[in-house]
């Protein structure tokens, strides 16, 4: 496993939030994952609860768990929704073309 230091100390702080992130998942069930994808995709706790046939509690006590396994906020709670943080939205660049490949079977 290895990372890239680029130039930018913006990049920097990327790759060794990427790389913090990626070590820190390992032993993460794929279920809180499946509902972070949801939630991200659907920018909204509600809907990703229909989405899952599960209740709204249960998705943000997922969220939660995730977010404390990580050690990483990577949701911002708005009262129309949600926002990604930062390391949500690399958290999320790194999920999304696996769920995408798992939804076309």
């Amino acid at each position: 496993m290895f990372f890239i230091f680029h130039i930018s100390s913006d990049y920097i702080f990327l790759d060794i939030l990427t790389y913090y992130l990626y070590n820190r998942s390992m032993d993460i069930n794929l279920e809180l994952y499946k509902v972070f994808y949801y939630v991200a995709t659907r920018k909204s706790f509600s809907k990703a609860a229909l989405m899952l046939y599960v209740t709204q509690p249960a998705v943000s006590q997922a969220i939660s768990q995730l977010e404390s396994k990580l050690e990483q906020n990577l949701i911002i709670r708005h009262s129309k929704g949600i926002s990604l943080t930062e390391a949500g939205e690399i958290l999320f660049s790194h999920i999304e073309p696996a769920f995408n490949i798992i939804s076309q079977g």
